[in-house]
């Protein structure tokens, strides 16, 4: 059997051209809660565990990524200001 060939997402230089498998700690996704106060709780706690992500990735001069600095750092300042 023959391997299949990447598929190529972008022709920018800078993007990548294959599609990166999932982490291997990835879990399949969950039910969600159907009581709106459990629904809450696990959206709260998404929400904390993804900023918690991004606190401690950061970068020492305060950017997150290492090409499109200024748009990735836009959308992880907007995560931030958008949860509170």
């Amino acid at each position: 059997m023959r391997a299949k060939a990447p598929v190529h997402i972008s022709s920018h230089p800078e993007m990548p051209t294959e599609r990166a498998a999932a982490p291997a700690t990835a879990q399949p996704p969950k039910d969600p809660p159907k009581d709106p106060k459990e629904l809450a709780k696990a959206v709260a706690a998404a929400r904390d565990k993804g900023l918690d992500w991004l606190a401690k990735h950061q970068a020492a001069d305060g950017s997150w990524g290492k090409t499109y600095t200024y748009a990735v750092t836009s959308f992880a300042c907007l995560s931030f200001l958008s949860a509170s």
